[in-house]
């Protein structure tokens, strides 16, 4: 069925005061055809809006939710929308965070940027919920990932269930928090510090502070994204400006800019 035919068919069945509250409304569509509806609201219907699930229960290829005040709720239709990026499933989710819906080039620029055959471990904040440790989980021995919302982790925890992926931490704290406790071995055998091969880092969620403490941690490889260029460049300075780290890569792909900086190799005399 074509969009404004669903679209049509939708509001036909549903009352005529929930229309007229409707601000605006998304439409995500799956690669099986699956489509999910979400209408936002400019006034707080929910309670009233509950009689709608048994006019849309029986729909059919759709999944029908209602946004208010950020928040979303499940109306009718499929509660899972699946779709495929890359290689990998991942559950179409109503406040999935990205502008893009299907950034590929940016998940493979990350994964090809990343260092091959390591055995070591690796640091993630933002998963974009769960997507970024899902296209690296076959390279690293332990992926420590960290998302700061709560429905970003939920869904993370969610793909990472549907893709099998089982060597994965997730931690649901702020960026800064975390990072001092790990650099303090909270998440490491007493005594003892994992190499981590690789900390891919929103820009978004750090700062030249939490910059400093990751230099602690001494990743060999770090890679850097961010919606803003400016951002980017200005955090990445602070890893740059130290005599054993260089840039090494830089792209721009689906509204990111990445910028890869390496540790450089020591020159035994």
């Amino acid at each position: 069925m074509k969009k404004e035919k669903l679209v049509e068919s939708i509001l036909d069945i549903i009352p005529e005061d929930y229309k007229k509250n409707i601000e605006s409304l998304e439409i995500k569509t799956s690669f099986d055809g699956i489509r999910m509806l979400i209408f936002a609201l400019s006034r707080d219907q929910r309670l009233k809006f509950k009689k709608l699930i048994p006019l849309l229960e029986n729909e059919k290829n759709v999944s029908f939710y209602t946004k208010y005040n950020s928040k979303f709720y499940h109306m009718g239709g499929f509660t899972h929308v699946f779709d495929k990026i890359n290689e990998y499933s991942y559950n179409i989710s109503p406040f999935w965070p990205l502008k893009e819906q299907k950034p590929e080039s940016f998940y493979r620029n990350i994964k090809n940027s990343s260092p091959k055959g390591t055995t070591r471990n690796a640091i993630i904040i933002n998963t974009h919920c769960g997507l970024i440790p899902i296209h690296l989980s076959k390279l690293y021995n332990r992926l420590y990932c960290v998302d700061v919302d709560k429905n970003n982790s939920t869904e993370a925890k969610f793909n990472l269930r549907i893709n099998k992926i089982n060597n994965c931490m997730l931690f649901e704290t702020t960026v800064g928090k975390w990072i001092k406790d790990f650099d303090n071995y909270k998440y490491t055998p007493p005594g003892r510090k994992h190499k981590i091969g690789l900390a891919v880092c929103d820009c978004s969620l750090m700062t030249k502070e939490i910059c400093g403490t990751l230099l602690n941690i001494d990743p060999e490889t770090i890679i850097f994204f961010s919606e803003n260029e400016t951002n980017l460049k200005e955090l990445s300075s602070v890893i740059e400006a130290q005599e054993n780290y260089e840039k090494t890569f830089e792209s721009f792909a689906d509204g990111f800019y990445m910028r890869k900086i390496k540790r450089k190799e020591k020159i035994e005399k």
